[in-house]
């Protein structure tokens, strides 16, 4: 994100940012230029400035006319739906409240690019779920494109467009989160991005065999699947297990269950209540062949 702002200097490479190079071969485009806002999680708000002082600043440290400050920050408080709330300084206002008027800020800055880092890792789980919803709404109204680092893949794919996963500084995979949920491009973004479980299985074409059961399978099939515990259910003629943990997450149980002579423990959930010991038995009913 840095990189990205202007505030460090890549050592190699090319950045573009809304169809116009902002680093590159002989261009290093300064910061305050690069059309770039950035949320920071406290808000960094004027405490003693009003809601509408706070989205006004940047025209006014730019030299901007009055008359002309107060119409574009009308404006960006109707698109953040603060228009009423205009008067108010920052302690008078929710988290969520906050949030808003730092984007409306950013979008003052003339911003085309918005770069937020984990906005809501402070906040509870619950204003967390209500301002996933505020954000993917601003989003949607502003149009501008928005850059959001978190390491909540719930989070991640409830807000995402396109999702970027990323390890030592590297992408692992590009695509829009139900591509990365269901057809990871590796073991470790199948295993990072929600639950599931590895093993290795006979496969030929479009099936898969494991201790006897066979079932549907999609993806490069090297010889190791990846099932998701949507794809795991009970049933009689099953694989038998035993449930080593249970936990109950609200309509439903997350679970896990180990196969004799498996490694790897079958991640699964169960819409009835299970104990650690109790025996199950197991029928894939589909699963992602993972690449060498």
């Amino acid at each position: 994100m840095r990189l990205i702002a202007g505030l460090e200097t890549p050592d190699t490479g090319r950045i573009d940012l809304s169809d116009r190079e902002v680093f590159g071969t002989g261009v290093n485009v300064p910061p305050e230029d690069r059309k770039v806002g950035v949320v920071f999680q406290s808000y960094a708000l004027w405490p003693h400035m009003s809601v509408a002082k706070n989205v006004a600043f940047p025209y006014e440290a730019q030299g901007v006319s009055a008359t002309h400050a107060a119409e574009r920050t009308a404006e960006h408080l109707e698109r953040v739906a603060l228009t009423e709330l205009a008067g108010r300084r920052p302690e008078a206002l929710s988290g969520g409240q906050r949030q808003r008027v730092a984007l409306a800020r950013c979008l003052a800055s003339d911003a085309r690019t918005i770069l937020m880092d984990e906005p809501l890792a402070n906040l509870d789980p619950h204003l967390r779920g209500t301002m996933e919803g505020e954000l993917r709404a601003f989003h949607d109204r502003s149009e501008v494109t928005t850059l959001y680092i978190t390491h909540d893949q719930r989070e991640a794919m409830a807000l995402a467009d396109v999702m970027a996963v990323m390890d030592q500084g590297r992408f692992l995979q590009l695509g829009t989160p139900q591509d990365i949920y269901d057809r990871p491009a590796t073991e470790k973004v199948a295993r990072f991005i929600g639950r599931g479980t590895v093993f290795e299985a006979d496969i030929r074409g479009s099936e898969a065999s494991f201790q006897g059961q066979i079932f549907p399978v999609s993806g490069p099939a090297s010889g190791r699947v990846f099932i998701r515990p949507e794809r795991v259910s009970i049933a009689d003629d099953g694989i038998p297990a035993k449930i080593s943990t249970a936990h109950y997450r609200g309509g439903f149980w997350e679970a896990e269950a180990l196969i004799d002579g498996v490694d790897a423990s079958v991640q699964l959930n169960l819409a009835h209540p299970a104990h650690a010991g109790d025996h199950v038995a197991l029928r894939f009913t589909g699963g992602w062949g993972l690449p060498d």
